[in-house]
Protein backbone atom coordinates (compact mmCIF):
# COMPACT_ATOMS: atom_id res chain seq x y z
CA UNK A 1 0.00 0.00 0.00
CA UNK A 2 1.55 3.28 -1.06
CA UNK A 3 0.44 6.80 -0.23
CA UNK A 4 1.47 9.97 -2.00
CA UNK A 5 1.73 13.23 -0.08
CA UNK A 6 -1.49 14.43 -1.76
CA UNK A 7 -3.42 11.32 -0.63
CA UNK A 8 -2.16 11.71 2.92
CA UNK A 9 -3.24 15.36 3.09
CA UNK A 10 -6.72 14.54 1.79
CA UNK A 11 -7.13 11.72 4.32
CA UNK A 12 -6.23 13.96 7.25
CA UNK A 13 -8.24 16.92 5.96
CA UNK A 14 -11.40 14.86 6.42
CA UNK A 15 -10.57 14.38 10.11
CA UNK A 16 -10.13 18.00 11.22
CA UNK A 17 -12.38 18.85 14.14
CA UNK A 18 -12.28 22.55 13.25
CA UNK A 19 -14.11 22.00 9.94
CA UNK A 20 -17.63 23.37 9.67
CA UNK A 21 -20.49 20.93 9.87
CA UNK A 22 -23.12 21.16 7.14
CA UNK A 23 -25.50 22.76 9.67
CA UNK A 24 -22.91 25.40 10.66
CA UNK A 25 -22.13 26.14 7.00
CA UNK A 26 -25.83 26.67 6.22
CA UNK A 27 -26.09 29.20 9.06
CA UNK A 28 -22.96 31.12 8.11
CA UNK A 29 -23.16 31.00 4.31
CA UNK A 30 -26.00 33.53 4.16
CA UNK A 31 -23.98 36.05 6.21
CA UNK A 32 -21.09 36.14 3.76
CA UNK A 33 -20.93 38.96 1.21
CA UNK A 34 -21.99 38.10 -2.33
CA UNK A 35 -19.37 37.79 -5.03
CA UNK A 36 -18.38 41.12 -6.59
CA UNK A 37 -20.05 42.01 -9.86
CA UNK A 38 -16.85 43.50 -11.27
CA UNK A 39 -13.29 42.25 -11.19
CA UNK A 40 -11.93 38.74 -11.00
CA UNK A 41 -14.29 35.89 -10.33
CA UNK A 42 -13.92 34.09 -7.03
CA UNK A 43 -11.65 31.07 -7.42
CA UNK A 44 -11.73 29.87 -3.84
CA UNK A 45 -14.35 27.92 -1.92
CA UNK A 46 -15.49 30.09 1.00
CA UNK A 47 -16.21 27.04 3.13
CA UNK A 48 -12.53 26.08 2.76
CA UNK A 49 -11.55 29.62 3.77
CA UNK A 50 -13.74 29.42 6.88
CA UNK A 51 -12.37 25.97 7.73
CA UNK A 52 -8.85 27.43 7.55
CA UNK A 53 -9.78 30.38 9.77
CA UNK A 54 -11.36 28.09 12.36
CA UNK A 55 -8.39 25.70 12.14
CA UNK A 56 -6.08 28.62 12.94
CA UNK A 57 -8.29 29.71 15.86
CA UNK A 58 -8.51 26.17 17.26
CA UNK A 59 -4.81 25.38 16.89
CA UNK A 60 -3.11 28.74 17.41
CA UNK A 61 -0.92 28.55 14.31
CA UNK A 62 0.44 31.54 12.44
CA UNK A 63 -1.26 32.47 9.18
CA UNK A 64 1.84 31.36 7.26
CA UNK A 65 1.72 27.95 8.94
CA UNK A 66 -1.73 26.91 7.76
CA UNK A 67 -1.57 23.39 6.29
CA UNK A 68 -1.24 23.26 2.51
CA UNK A 69 -4.62 21.54 2.04
CA UNK A 70 -6.27 24.90 2.81
CA UNK A 71 -6.29 27.81 0.37
CA UNK A 72 -3.08 29.94 0.40
CA UNK A 73 -2.63 31.73 3.73
CA UNK A 74 -2.66 35.13 2.01
CA UNK A 75 -6.11 34.37 0.58
CA UNK A 76 -7.45 33.15 3.93
CA UNK A 77 -6.04 36.19 5.74
CA UNK A 78 -7.44 38.56 3.10
CA UNK A 79 -10.95 37.18 3.53
CA UNK A 80 -10.58 37.25 7.33
CA UNK A 81 -9.63 40.95 7.28
CA UNK A 82 -12.41 41.80 4.82
CA UNK A 83 -15.00 40.04 6.95
CA UNK A 84 -13.74 41.83 10.08
CA UNK A 85 -14.24 45.19 8.32
CA UNK A 86 -17.71 44.19 7.14
CA UNK A 87 -18.80 42.93 10.58
CA UNK A 88 -19.40 39.33 9.45
CA UNK A 89 -17.82 37.89 12.61
CA UNK A 90 -19.99 39.99 14.90
CA UNK A 91 -23.13 38.92 13.05
CA UNK A 92 -22.09 35.26 13.27
CA UNK A 93 -21.46 35.63 17.00
CA UNK A 94 -24.89 37.23 17.53
CA UNK A 95 -26.57 34.33 15.76
CA UNK A 96 -24.64 31.86 17.89
CA UNK A 97 -25.56 33.73 21.08
CA UNK A 98 -29.21 33.74 20.08
CA UNK A 99 -29.07 29.97 19.76
CA UNK A 100 -30.56 29.88 16.28
CA UNK A 101 -29.70 26.63 14.61
CA UNK A 102 -27.49 25.05 17.26
CA UNK A 103 -23.89 24.16 16.56
CA UNK A 104 -20.82 24.60 18.66
CA UNK A 105 -19.53 27.93 19.95
CA UNK A 106 -16.63 29.35 18.00
CA UNK A 107 -13.70 31.01 19.74
CA UNK A 108 -13.67 34.79 19.62
CA UNK A 109 -17.41 35.19 20.28
CA UNK A 110 -18.24 36.77 23.62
Amino acid sequence: LSFSAQNTVNIFADLLTSDLSDQEWERIEGLLPDEKLLGRTREVNLRDVLDAIFYRADNGVKWRNLPSDFPPWQTVYGYFRLWVKLGVWEEQCHLGAAGSGGGRTRSGCT
